[in-house]
């Protein structure tokens, strides 16, 4: 893994945690996105695809899915994932009240 590649993959999960959980203008949108996906497919009866849409709200599955299409190398993606769990992970214990 070169050096231009983990600064792709910190990029997307830097972007994924800041998508998922502190840009609140999108919210209104990721929501109506996640409620028309999960009642179209529910009403189809096809719960399995109607779990997919928590990649709209998960940000290590966002970034893996968004690192998955990006670099195609599964190895990057779950690379991706633990970067933006550790992200969440020093943005909690950060702003926690001691």
């Amino acid at each position: 893994m070169t050096i231009q590649v983990f600064q792709i993959l910190i990029s997307i999960s830097l972007i994924s945690v800041f998508v998922t959980g502190y840009y609140r203008p999108i919210d209104p949108i990721r929501e109506w996105i996640t409620s028309k996906w999960i009642s179209f497919f529910i009403s189809r009866e096809m719960y399995k695809t109607a779990e997919v849409a928590i990649v709209f709200n998960c940000s290590k599955c966002m970034a893996f899915v968004v690192s998955l299409v990006y670099t195609q190398n599964l190895i990057y993606a779950i690379i991706s994932s633990i970067l933006a769990l550790l992200i969440n992970k020093i943005i909690n214990d950060a702003s926690k009240d001691k």
